[in-house]
């Protein structure tokens, strides 16, 4: 199985290059096939994603607190 990534050259790029590399993993997240070049790792978890689902994951699971917590803690003054 090849590696389902497509790589384009810029925005205008409608078609994209499929990845001709093989495939090493199927992610859960996606179903994706991706190879070990287009594997992504998230830094505070080291789980593996495609850079799609890393992106998702981060937002979701390691986020930064929001501006109005940091501000509550602020001491007035």
């Amino acid at each position: 199985m090849q590696c389902r990534i497509v790589e384009v050259a810029s925005v205008e790029d409608a078609i994209g290059y499929p990845c001709g590399d093989d495939a090493s993993v199927r992610y859960c997240d996606c179903d994706a096939h991706i190879c070990d070049v287009h594997a992504a790792s998230c830094e505070s978890c080291e789980e593996v994603f495609c850079s799609t689902c890393l992106s998702f994951h981060q937002r979701a699971y390691h986020q930064k607190k929001a501006a109005a917590e940091y501000r509550r803690y602020r001491k007035s003054g």
